[in-house]
């Protein structure tokens, strides 16, 4: 921005293109170098910055006298800042998610086009797929972050209709979400604790005979332990696909039964029909669908494993199941024993 007329040492920065720069990802001694070295607007900054990055008085302090002003548009209320510090905290988040998001994406165009083989192809869809699951969070969070303005608005709204000023309805409003947030997140805590302490039985292992022990399990354990249970047994083999086709269409519950065989009839057509498409390969556990018609039966997940699914390590319900290996011949067998 402009020098101080009084002092050629003294420069300022309008708080708006400090923010900007910061949320790039630079630091306030860099941003406060380049506005000293004579830069006037985001572009000029950056380009400065990122052509000083490797030298080392980059990070040093500014020089003895130089003082660099950041010019603030008004007085904020401690809520005012918490809130605005918040929202720079959620947008400098976002802007790394993004640029993580693009790194990977160039990583996919150059295995795409400079590498070949089957090898070559699972590390595509691999990456698709981390890419494919940045998106997802990332949309998540700004699906949260929209809803919450649009509570504090709401809130804002109830409170100058009884007559607080804008700031003072602000301010409540933000602390009345706040306070509700917790109080749900506190909420989840106590059931997740809960639901932790209930008897979860062991999973179920093949018999002495080699015979796969078809029994029922817990309808007390969480999604995820259910799904993590499975994934600890020995991996199963082609060889028991009938048995874990037939344990469905035994199960006691015959509505169930038809709901876990037309789901996994469905996962298995859309993957053989569309065999590169990684939406059609993944899916999070924690899904109503998944919940609900394929982990009450355990035989379903076992399928699900022959068919060389994964499970997805990641953030809290973040968990998924993705196939990044398909064999054709191996999806034909399961159709054919789970069809009508």
């Amino acid at each position: 921005m402009e020098t101080a007329e009084e002092d050629p040492k003294a420069f300022e920065i309008s708080e708006a293109l400090f923010e900007t720069l910061l949320e790039n990802g630079f630091s306030e001694n860099a941003i406060k170098k380049s506005i000293a070295a004579g830069c006037i607007d985001e572009k000029t900054c950056t380009a400065w910055i990122r052509m000083h990055e490797s030298h080392p008085e980059l990070n040093t302090p500014l020089e003895e006298g130089v003082v660099v002003t950041v010019i603030k548009k008004k007085v904020l209320t401690e809520e005012e800042k918490q809130a605005k510090l918040a929202e720079l905290k959620e947008r400098i988040q976002k802007k790394k998610e993004e640029k993580k998001a693009e790194e990977h994406q160039k990583e996919l165009e150059r295995i795409e086009f400079g590498r070949k083989g089957v090898g070559a192809r699972e590390e595509l869809n691999k990456i698709k797929l981390q890419v494919e699951m940045a998106n997802a969070q990332k949309q998540k969070r700004e699906d949260a972050e929209a809803k919450r303005r649009v509570k504090i608005q709401l809130v804002q709204d109830k409170h100058v209709r009884l007559g607080k000023t804008e700031e003072e309805a602000f301010e409540i409003a933000c602390r009345e979400v706040a306070e509700a947030e917790e109080a749900a997140r506190r909420e989840n805590e106590e059931k997740r604790k809960k639901m932790e302490t209930e008897p979860v039985r062991a999973p179920v292992q093949p018999s002495s005979g080699g015979e796969w022990n078809i029994k029922g399990i817990v309808t007390t354990q969480l999604p995820l332990d259910i799904v993590k249970g499975v994934f600890e047994e020995p991996q199963p083999e082609a060889k028991d696909i009938p048995v874990f086709a037939q344990a469905i269409k035994d199960h006691s519950n015959r509505q169930l039964s038809a709901d876990c065989l037309q789901t996994l009839h469905k996962i298995f057509v859309n993957i053989r029909n569309n065999p590169f498409d990684t939406k059609m390969r993944t899916f999070s556990v924690h899904t109503n669908a998944f919940s609900s018609k394929i982990l009450p039966v355990p035989e379903a997940v076992r399928l699900l494993r022959v068919a060389n699914f994964d499970l997805m390590d990641g953030e809290s319900s973040k968990e998924a199941l993705a196939l990044t290996t398909v064999v054709i011949k191996l999806i034909n067998t399961i159709l054919a024993h789970i069809s009508p």
